[in-house]
């Protein structure tokens, strides 16, 4: 089995060598395709999850307050009322 590599190296990244890991010991086990597929993608969905949390705590949750002024020096206000958008 191939492993991708990361762009900074030839070494794969710790959650590849996990899931190779993981996929060999499958394969040894005779665990049916569908069983390995759905730990897989529940993995991968953990690694997003884990990746798009820690982004947001470094870049921030984006509220930039009740107004902001766009590149052309147009004001955009914040709308709170939930109904406000809603469509005939």
């Amino acid at each position: 089995m191939s492993v991708a590599k990361t762009k900074s190296s030839n070494k794969p990244c710790a959650a590849e060598i996990l899931l190779q890991g993981f996929v060999n010991s499958a394969a040894q086990e005779g665990e049916s395709f569908d069983t390995v597929e759905r730990s897989v993608f529940c993995s991968v969905l953990e690694i997003g999850k884990s990746a798009m949390a820690l982004f947001v705590s470094l870049q921030g949750h984006g509220d930039l307050g009740p107004s902001v002024n766009t590149e052309d020096d147009k004001r955009v206000v914040h709308v709170h009322d939930p109904l406000y958008f809603r469509h005939p």
